[in-house]
This record gives C-alpha cells, sequence and structure tokens, in this order.
C-alpha cells in the first residue's frame, strides 16, 4: 500500500485541531503519514499535537518558532515520505474516504494531479457553499483556459492530491513572502510540471470562511495572474476570452487599490507597491482599456500618482452634487 502524507500548519488551534486530525486519523485508508507543524503557537496546540504523537505512530511533530503557513508547509514537504501528499490546515478537516477515494482516482487514471471539490461555510451565517470543478474526469492541456477563466477552485491547496516526486523534483515550494494566494502560486508551479490532470466532483475537504477577515493584498493577485498567463501562454494556446479575464482581474485589482486610497500618500504607496510586481507595467502597455480604467491605469504607468489621486477627489465630489440633485 502506498503511504500517504498529509501536512498540518499548526497555530493556536486548540479549538479546532481534535477535529482536524481525528478527521485524518479516521480515515478509511490507514497506510499514512500526519505531519503536524507547530509554527510557534502559544495556546496548548503543541502539547495536544504531542499527545496525538504518543497515542498514534502515524503522527510526526515539528516544533518551530513563528514564520507563517508557508514556511510550516515547506517543512511539512521536507518531512514527506510517503508516495502522495495532502495538505490540511488545522481549522478544516476531511471526509473520512477523501485519501482512499482521491488515490483510487490518482492510480486508475494514472495522472500527476487530482483536484476535487471544497465545501465552505459562512461562519456568521452558517450557510454552505460548495465549490466543485466545472468537468468530471480527464483533461490535459484545457485546463489552462479553464484556469484562465476562473481560478478560484484550481488554487485552492485544499483538495488537491499531489505526487510527492513531482513536487520534489522540480522543487515546489511555497512562496514565503506571500501573504495571500501562496497556495494558488504552489499550485501554478505544480501544474505547470504536469502531463495530466483529473478533476472529481467528489467533495471531501471541508473548511470554515469568515467573510472580510483580512484586506487582501491586491498585489500578490496580481503577480499570480501574471504567473498564470505566463504559464498557461506556454503551455496552451489560450483563447482571447481568457486573456481577457485576466486582464479583468488585473485592471479590476489596480482599481479597487487607488479607489480605496484616501489619502494622497496612500496612493504614493499604491504605485510604489505595483512598482514591485514584475512585468506589471510591460502588460498593461499591452492592454487593449477602456473608460475609466484606461484614464487611471494611463496615469499610472505616465507616474502620476497625484493626478489619480485629484481623479477619484473629483469624482467623488461630482458624485456627491449629483446625489444632492437627486433629493
Amino acid at each position: 500500500m502506498d503511504l500517504i502524507s498529509v501536512v498540518i500548519p499548526v497555530y493556536n488551534a486548540e479549538r479546532t485541531l481534535e477535529k482536524c486530525v481525528e478527521s485524518v486519523l479516521n480515515q478509511t485508508y490507514k497506510n499514512i503519514q500526519i505531519i503536524l507543524i507547530n509554527d510557534g503557537s502559544t495556546d496548548c496546540s503543541l502539547n495536544m499535537c504531542y499527545s496525538y504523537m504518543k497515542k498514534d505512530n502515524r503522527v510526526i511533530v515539528v516544533d518551530k518558532q513563528n514564520g507563517g503557513v508557508s514556511s510550516a508547509r515547506n517543512i511539512g514537504i521536507q518531512r514527506a515520505t510517503g508516495s502522495y501528499l495532502l495538505f490540511l490546515d488545522s481549522d478544516d478537516w476531511i471526509e473520512n474516504d477523501m485519501l482512499s477515494h482521491c488515490l483510487e482516482l490518482m492510480v486508475k487514471n494514472n495522472t500527476d494531479v487530482v483536484i476535487s471539490g471544497l465545501k465552505g461555510r459562512e461562519l456568521s451565517t452558517d450557510i454552505c457553499f460548495p465549490k466543485i470543478p466545472p468537468v468530471n474526469g480527464y483533461l490535459k492541456e484545457e485546463l489552462w483556459n479553464r484556469i484562465c477563466d476562473n481560478s478560484e477552485i484550481y488554487g485552492y491547496i485544499g483538495g488537491k492530491f499531489f505526487k510527492t516526486e513531482i513536487i520534489n523534483k522540480y522543487f515546489i515550494r511555497f512562496n514565503e513572502e506571500m501573504y495571500a494566494q501562496e497556495d494558488l502560486d504552489f499550485c501554478l508551479s505544480y501544474y505547470s510540471r504536469c502531463n495530466s490532470f483529473y478533476l472529481t466532483d467528489y467533495v471531501g475537504y471541508n473548511y470554515d470562511y469568515e467573510q472580510g477577515r483580512r484586506i487582501p493584498p491586491y498585489c500578490d493577485f496580481m503577480r499570480n495572474q501574471l504567473k498564470l498567463l505566463s504559464i498557461a501562454e506556454e503551455k496552451f494556446n489560450i483563447d482571447s476570452n481568457a486573456k481577457n479575464k485576466i486582464q479583468t482581474r488585473i485592471c479590476g485589482y489596480i482599481y479597487v487599490m487607488f479607489y480605496g486610497a484616501d489619502k494622497k500618500e496612500k496612493v504614493f504607496d499604491a504605485c510604489e507597491k505595483m512598482d514591485s510586481v514584475n512585468g506589471l507595467k510591460a502588460y498593461l502597455l499591452n492592454c487593449n482599456l477602456e473608460g475609466e480604467k484606461k484614464i487611471i491605469i494611463n496615469r499610472y504607468l505616465n507616474n502620476k500618482p497625484s493626478h489619480i489621486y485629484y481623479y477619484f477627489k473629483i469624482r467623488q465630489f461630482v458624485k456627491k452634487l449629483l446625489g444632492r440633485e437627486k433629493q
């Protein structure tokens, strides 16, 4: 039986860790390695991890200084000895047949990755929302059009079943400098080394979601979209619709960054952050822009952050005037 490694980063997870770990220990597939990486927790998480290691010899515990989820996952990759690898966050859990189901699909279809569905639950409303791949079956290059069209389901690290051999052969790791979408960055690097993909509508990964928990680092989003476009164009002749979707996302991120900058200093700061995104300006120069986004982005490309600030100030002033007229 092939060994499956499950990597679980742990940070102050005493409330959720039991449900998470028990969901792995109770899998119908028993030949597993559970790697718990304590990322500098200040609660009882570390003691809980050691308790599981004493009870079950399939559990390994790594204790490290706090460095973030990416550094914890990277250490987990180093310690993984299984032929296959799955990542699980300590506040999530999996159905008891997930590992056996994904392994069966991986072996039966001789594929390099299995991409399954996820089920989320919005904490404030308790509403569940399953996210399921749009295809149930085998794909090759066509996957890149689908990722460009909607990268969401393909970017979550949860619900993906990887080959450890591919991860180690190409030294695929999580970017420890990214504060968001580090999982999409990892997945894109992995997918770029795959010859085949298998998508399944099976939903075995569960997670809770809290709306507005953190401010999105839009520059990380843009980096991933540019990386996605670069890999997709190299691997497959993606269609114009897919390219337009990426352009719309990138321009939308830029617009939101400037729109939310209520002080001139924040506009300058937004420009500096965007300047740090390699290849962004060159990409924007070749975009077919229209309307308000064209005005804003052209002013950014011409290094006129003050003009951007005053544009939005005047826009907001006019909007208020129009609002009074309606009254």
